[in-house]
């Protein structure tokens, strides 16, 4: 059977391949072709909840090339036998084959034994390191920016059809067909087939075209960005792959315990909050139907009966009742309280919903186990960030009151093993701007926070000048212990002034003035002035190129820095530096996970990456083997640099590995 399909004016044929002598005619000229794109479709998992890892059946396979019509395989009413024909080209680590978003691919494959190989491109990822300054990657996207084309359609588009009334009539409202609902009628399936060839067809024109833009671009000296991803992205997707394909063992009874705990600090915390709220006056009748859930009830609540004012507002003209927002009210004496309570209430509802919650579920329907899924091309810094579930932004260890990470063990024979660049961004910081302070003191092992504390900190400047001392390693270990809060406060600037924190958000982080604040930033550069003029001259070359470089060389562009709005201008500014130093600590963890990976001697000792958050990375290894693999784990991850040609940093960036039965004893 031979359908057409339209496609870039003109009429392109559509093989069929529904039998085992189709297959093998198709699968000759693949293995001919030396570039295929590939492509699923899928069903058995909610896109927008589950992780596809052990879920997904596949419904069908297509495949184009440039030079012959592209090919659907069915795997329906009996066909599911034809995956088997291409299994072993499927699997060959000849690289010929591209994807769009090519994990999810592997994903499904996986499930049916098949175990994809052979990569030759991900557009998904190529695309992001083109253009970082596009907010969408995806294939449709791609097709509109580069093409001018409007075939490419997401699936949502294609099978939304009207939801029926009773008389059986077509109402307004619409819904989305699932695809095994799709297939069930001979349009359903006609239709289906024109919408899913059309996707590897323009995957590997996108391929072709990214291929030839990337090969153009100067990485450095003679060699061209195309070089930097197949060098380190392309490997780099194979590396997600099977850390996503293993996940993390998780301790359901600590889970379940930990959701208790929390529920019950909360609902102490809303009885608490009923209670100030009543006995502040407001009214009874309104605070037994207050909904957490409800903007605009919150909003009533502290602009109409605390009196409050909120300054920002939504699009609509409602007040905005954002955590952020409302950390930033003027409040004294009980309405404080009252605020602070809502806000607690909020983060142990946040907290319950973002961990724990995703957490048991994924536990209970993944075998004990957490398969994240970490997204290539969707933060502008390059570093990854992760959904069902997330988990980037679990709480710091010393902020994790309810002993998260005591969730995710070690199976058993194993250990957990923890491994975490530390204060990397402040080493980068220093690398860069050769700032002779902050190199001094990084090289002689002071505590960096401490020595920040004895310019930035009025209480710890008038101690060092009651006891006429001078900053040195004795006298820091002594700041460290007689003013933590201090110090916690310098921790804050030395991370988080050098991405463009102004004493508004200083003074909100640490509960003092803005006047105390901007003393304390003008310090902190009196201090550090190598950085401050560093930070300058990557603002100015930023706006004079339209992006900054990494470590690495690669290209993150920042579009804002050049609008002619001011306020969105100077969140350019702020990104320039920010995007160039979170830049650099991605690249130097994405070298790192690529050395663990590729280690044979790891591999046989049974050494496996489960999970990287942030700047961590989990490893399950053999218990025993602690010793052996210690030092060569340590090695990759503190100076990746030095296995791919650069050389070393002007700081040293050193790492230890800890063990444990759990990510939370392995971090102690």
């Amino acid at each position: 059977m031979r359908w057409r399909l339209k496609c870039n004016d003109r009429e392109e044929k559509v093989v069929y391949a529904d039998t085992p002598e189709k297959c093998l005619r198709v699968l000759r000229q693949l293995e001919a072709a030396t570039v295929v794109g590939v492509d699923t479709e899928v069903t058995g998992v909610d896109l927008g909840k589950t992780s596809p890892v052990g879920k997904v059946k596949v419904i069908s396979i297509q495949f184009a090339a440039d030079d012959s019509p592209p090919v659907f395989v069915p795997l329906w009413d009996g066909n599911e036998g034809l995956l088997k024909i291409f299994k072993p080209w499927l699997e060959s680590e000849r690289r010929q084959k591209v994807y769009h978003n090519a994990k999810f691919d592997m994903h499904a494959l996986m499930c049916h034994g098949v175990r994809a190989r052979g990569l030759l491109g991900d557009t998904l990822v190529m695309d992001f390191m083109f253009d970082t300054g596009q907010l969408l990657h995806g294939l449709k996207e791609c097709c509109r920016r580069y093409f001018g084309e409007n075939l490419a359609v997401d699936y949502s588009d294609e099978f939304r059809v009207p939801i029926l009334r009773k008389d059986g009539t077509p109402g307004s409202r619409t819904r989305v067909q699932g695809v095994e609902e799709v297939i069930q009628t001979s349009a359903g399936r006609r239709q289906l087939v024109k919408y899913a060839t059309k996707d590897p067809m323009f995957t590997v024109r996108l391929y072709n075209y990214l291929k030839d833009k990337l090969s153009k671009v100067q990485w450095y000296k003679e060699h061209s960005y195309l070089e930097c991803y197949e060098t380190f992205d392309l490997s780099f997707t194979d590396v997600l792959f099977e850390i996503e394909q293993r996940g993390c063992l998780l301790d359901q009874g600590h889970l379940e315990r930990m959701g208790e705990e929390i529920e019950e600090d909360r609902v102490a915390v809303e009885e608490e909050f009923l209670r100030s709220a009543v006995g502040f006056g407001v009214p009874q009748s309104f605070m037994v139907s207050f909904n957490m859930k409800s903007s605009q009830q919150i909003g009533r609540l502290l602009e109409q009966h605390l009196g409050l004012r909120i300054p920002d507002r939504t699009p609509t003209g409602q007040p905005k009742v954002d955590a952020d927002t409302l950390s930033r009210l003027r409040a004294t004496g009980e309405e404080r309280r009252i605020l602070n309570l809502l806000l607690e209430m909020r983060r142990l509802t946040k907290l319950h919903s973002t961990y724990v919650e995703p957490l048991v579920f994924s536990a209970e329907n993944y075998k004990g186990r957490v398969h994240t899924n970490f997204k290539q091309a969707e933060v502008a810094t390059m570093r990854l960030s992760s959904s069902l579930p997330n988990l980037q932004n679990i709480p710091t260890a010393r902020k994790d009151h309810y002993g998260i990470r005591r969730a995710f063990i070690a199976p058993k024979g194993m250990v957990i093993g923890d491994i975490d660049l530390a204060q990397i961004e402040i080493r980068l910081m220093a690398h860069h701007s050769r700032d002779p302070v902050m190199i001094k003191a990084i090289n002689d092992g002071w505590d960096l926070h401490a020595l920040t504390a004895c310019r930035s900190e009025a209480r710890v400047v008038r101690w060092l000048s009651e006891n006429n001392l001078t900053p040195n390693a004795k006298v820091l270990k002594q700041v460290k212990e007689l003013f933590p809060n201090e110090r916690d406060d310098a921790k804050t600037l030395n991370f988080s002034i050098g991405y463009g924190m102004g004493p508004q958000t200083y003074a909100l982080r640490t509960g003092r003035t803005e006047r105390e604040a901007k003393e304390s930033i003008n310090e902190f550069f009196s201090l550090y002035s190598g950085l401050y003029q560093y930070i300058r001259q990557v603002r100015n070359n930023c706006y004079r190129d339209g992006y900054v470089r990494t470590i690495l060389g690669r290209y993150l562009r920042v579009p804002m820095i050049r609008s002619q709005v001011q306020s969105q201008r100077k969140y350019g500014e702020r990104q320039a530096f920010n995007y160039h130093i979170q830049g650099g600590a991605a690249d130097l963890l994405k070298m790192s996970m690529l050395l663990v990976h590729r280690d044979d001697r790891l591999r046989k000792l049974g050494v496996r990456m489960v999970l990287q958050v942030h700047d961590e990375l989990l490893l399950e290894i053999p218990k025993g083997a602690e010793k052996e693999v210690g030092p060569i784990i340590e090695d990759y991850v503190s100076h990746p640099y030095r296995y791919f040609g650069m050389k070393d940093l002007r700081v040293d960036t050193p790492a230890d590995l800890g063990t444990g039965k759990s990510w939370q004893e392995a971090k102690k």
